[in-house]
């Protein structure tokens, strides 16, 4: 996304996949949701930036090996490249120094053992990432909507660290017909495999027409001119995107579909309309 100077304070979004393969489908989508907003506050003078974080943690805490995880952050960037989506800056959250973080001496004073909010992924972790995003100045994050049950406890990281809490918003993750969701290990989904059979304009107008719902409209939208429209819609928030606006963003998210689907069919290929 290209830098423009503006005196509003520049939107900042986090994406941070785990290097366990490159992309998916379902990335393309989340990516391409960013980068629609991104373009419209743009064009209202905003400054925007995409900050790529690789989240070589999560594997450590999911127990899997770090062999070619290097390799597989390096493919990440090249998806993203080849999606029209390159990130402004790429940190990897294991290597971040966070000593001069305004954040992190109140990282190491909380007691971590005195206060466990309910999930999987250790406190340490939802803590280091808090500070993380608080030292990259992220303002924004998207995530899928099965991730929305843990937004309390990512707040209160947030305010246990006493910095501002990024806007936390959440996109329903693309599903296969069976209505299972698209992952890491769906290899015929893989932004490689899939933009081998259709463009990317193509992937944007199907993932678009997928993803979000119109009455009276349905098929994929002819070019990406008419998919960005459509993604967008008519809501004023876009002259102010900001933190504080929670109910304009939350009418935005809710024109979305409960869980867009994709399918590949036996020959490798997006089935289509």
């Amino acid at each position: 996304m290209p830098r423009t100077d503006a005196v509003l304070p520049t939107v900042r979004f986090k994406f941070m996949p785990t290097p366990s393969v490159g992309l998916h489908v379902g990335h393309a989508w989340l990516l391409f949701v960013m980068q629609a907003i991104g373009e419209a506050l743009e064009q209202h003078g905003r400054a925007v930036e995409l900050v790529l974080v690789v989240d070589e943690i999560n594997m450590i805490c999911m127990g899997r090996s770090l062999e070619g995880v290097r390799e597989v952050g390096e493919d990440i960037v090249r998806d993203m490249e080849q999606l029209g989506v390159p990130p402004d800056r790429t940190v990897w959250n294991g290597e971040a120094y966070l000593g001069d973080a305004q954040s992190d001496p109140r990282l190491k004073s909380i007691v971590l053992e005195k206060w466990r909010p309910e999930g999987k992924l250790p406190v340490s972790y939802l803590l280091h990432n808090a500070a993380l995003d608080a030292h990259l100045g992220i303002t924004h994050i998207i995530r899928g909507a099965d991730l929305k049950v843990h937004k309390e406890v990512h707040e209160e990281c947030y305010e246990k660290l006493g910095v501002e809490i990024p806007a936390l918003d959440y996109i329903p993750f693309v599903r296969r017909r069976s209505g299972e969701k698209i992952g890491s290990h769906h290899g015929a989904y893989t932004i490689q495999q899939v933009l081998s059979h259709m463009s990317v304009e193509e992937l944007f107008c199907v993932l678009v027409g997928r993803g979000i719902r119109l009455n009276g409209e349905s098929g994929p939208p002819p070019d990406r001119t008419t998919a960005l429209r459509r993604l967008l819609g008519n809501e004023p928030w876009v002259n102010s995107f900001d933190a504080e606006d929670a109910p304009g963003r939350e009418r935005f998210f809710a024109r979305f579909a409960d869980a867009p689907q994709f399918e590949i069919d036996p020959a490798g290929a997006p089935v289509r309309w």
